[in-house]
């Protein structure tokens, strides 16, 4: 997987279908800093292009500790750490299943 290939961790996919009416799926994932954000998305964003899937919009920046990309079907987030638990996602999303990574 791109992402744990670029050393991202807590990798956690929730599957929201059902929950949201916004996406699918949320893919959830932490950098160590704010260049390696950067580095996870455009790692994730290089490899799903090749593989035919484009991204429909990206918000954040590094320097916010947050990077999106939507992909309609399902959106990924990068966070650093404490921006990870200052946003809570994950009690967020918590009542969704989670989808059993092969990592």
């Amino acid at each position: 997987m791109a992402i744990s290939d670029k050393k991202g961790f807590d990798i956690v996919v929730y599957n929201v279908s059902g929950i949201s009416n916004i996406t699918d799926y949320y893919l959830v994932g932490t950098g160590l800093n704010n260049p390696h954000l950067k580095a996870l998305l455009n790692e994730t964003q290089h490899v799903l292009t090749n593989q035919g899937v484009n991204c429909w919009r990206a918000s954040g920046n590094q320097e916010s500790g947050w990077m999106i990309a939507d992909y309609i079907d399902f959106v990924i987030h990068f966070f650093k750490k404490d921006v990870r638990a200052y946003y809570q996602i994950d009690e967020l999303w918590q009542s969704a299943p989670k989808l059993d990574l092969k990592l």
